[in-house]
């Protein structure tokens, strides 16, 4: 049988052996390529969230001062936690970037107050979260401005109960109490905080009058049985100066040496006592000098509310020392003006500040109502709960009746229950 030529065979094996190096290099290719993908996507992934970010802040913090507005903006458009941004940036060492930050959080506060509660409750828990995480960095001032943020918010009606409104209030009332500046006095006039000290602080009992209980000994010695020793034991001496004198010899009288120098009494009798020219003018008064005032008393241990029925003393200095002291809480003029209306000693003027108080353009005139239904009169306190009572904040409202159930007015009882 004739076998085909070996030459005739060479065709196919070559072109087998090109399909077979053909294929290595495409999957060698494709292996390539899918690894530089995958490392174009890792490189994008931590360019992203880590190189980029951080390269972000760090151009940021060494702007120039005219280019830190736009550079912020551009930085709180590409990061995913613009809030956690803001509050770190709040406690800068450049003021500039503080400020800018400020700007931006109280822009943010300003759009969020005109929508509704529950389209922020997420947003605003957020922002209240990530400023408590840095409130150990802030100074005072910044401190202060976060207070004012967070009673703003506390203010905001959130909707009905849910689990996003109790986290959303839990983180309000935690940023609160830790924004407040930590120093021996309370918290300012808008603070809630300032309302439950108060109420905690305040004394109901009356003071008990002590009596003065008969002493009867002093160190073991009776003294309601006479003396403790015997008078006759006492050298006995003369008690009628008459016979004394009548008993002596009587002394020639002679003249005094010094009677020259006493012209009132040319002779003196030897024994008995000189006679003086009597008085004709009365003694001299001596200036006692300058009296030291009493001290101040220390009226960082009282309560805001105390303080300020301190505003109507009688005397100018513990006046002008409880005006010091509301400053010192940071009382503005116009809220010291405030506090002496409400602490006014006629009942009309603090009934009018009531009648006032829904209508004034402040924050804090809740907090101002809530003092006036702790009023010595009954017609003012009902008329401050009235006006607190139409609130639509639930807290303020479970709190306000919780603490007028000890009310003893009856209008107040009806008032609450209704």
């Amino acid at each position: 049988m004739l076998r085909a030529p070996a030459s005739i065979q060479l065709p196919s094996i070559s072109m087998e052996r090109h399909a077979r190096f053909t294929r290595y290099p495409i999957r060698t290719t494709a292996t390539l390529v899918a690894g530089l993908l995958l490392a174009f996507v890792g490189f994008s992934i931590a360019a992203k969230w880590y190189w980029l970010p951080n390269r972000m802040d760090e151009v940021l913090l060494n702007a120039p001062e005219q280019d830190v507005p736009v550079r912020m903006a551009n930085v709180l458009r590409q990061t995913s936690v613009p809030y956690r941004k803001l509050a770190i940036w709040m406690g800068s060492d450049r003021p500039v970037i503080a400020l800018e930050a400020s700007r931006h959080l109280h822009q943010q506060i300003d759009r969020w107050e005109q929508y509704s509660g529950i389209q922020i409750v997420q947003e605003a828990t957020l922002l209240a979260e990530a400023l408590h995480a840095e409130m150990s960095h802030y100074p005072d001032k910044v401190r202060e401005d976060v207070h004012q943020i967070a009673v703003r918010m506390a203010g905001w009606n959130v909707g009905g109960a849910s689990h996003q409104e109790g986290a959303f209030l839990v983180a309000v009332e935690r940023l609160i109490n830790h924004s407040a500046v930590s120093s021996s006095h309370l918290a300012s006039a808008a603070g809630d905080a300032m309302l439950s000290q108060y109420l905690s602080q305040t004394r109901t009992e009356e003071p008990v009058s002590r009596t003065i209980e008969p002493v009867d000994n002093i160190n073991k010695v009776p003294l309601n049985t006479g003396l403790p020793w015997k008078q006759a034991e006492l050298p006995s001496l003369p008690r009628d100066y008459s016979q004394l004198s009548q008993s002596q010899p009587d002394e020639k009288e002679s003249p005094s040496p010094s009677a020259e120098a006493l012209p009132a009494n040319h002779r003196v009798s030897l024994g008995q006592p000189l006679k003086l020219p009597p008085l004709t003018s009365s003694p001299r008064h001596i200036d006692p000098g300058p009296t030291l005032p009493e001290a101040l008393p220390d009226y960082g241990t009282l309560t805001t509310l105390e303080v300020i029925w301190k505003l109507h003393a009688q005397d100018t200095r513990i006046v002008q020392h409880a005006r010091k002291e509301l400053e010192s809480r940071r009382f503005s003029a116009e809220d010291l003006e405030l506090a002496a209306r409400l602490s006014h000693p006629e009942i009309a003027q603090r009934l009018q500040v009531v009648r006032e108080l829904p209508l004034m353009l402040r924050n804090d005139r809740k907090t101002w109502l809530y003092y006036m239904t702790k009023d010595p009169d009954e017609s003012v306190r009902y008329a401050a709960a009235a006006a607190l009572i139409t609130s639509s904040d639930p807290r303020l409202l479970r709190q306000l009746k919780a603490d007028l159930t000890s009310d003893p007015s009856p209008r107040i009882q009806s008032l609450i229950k209704r």
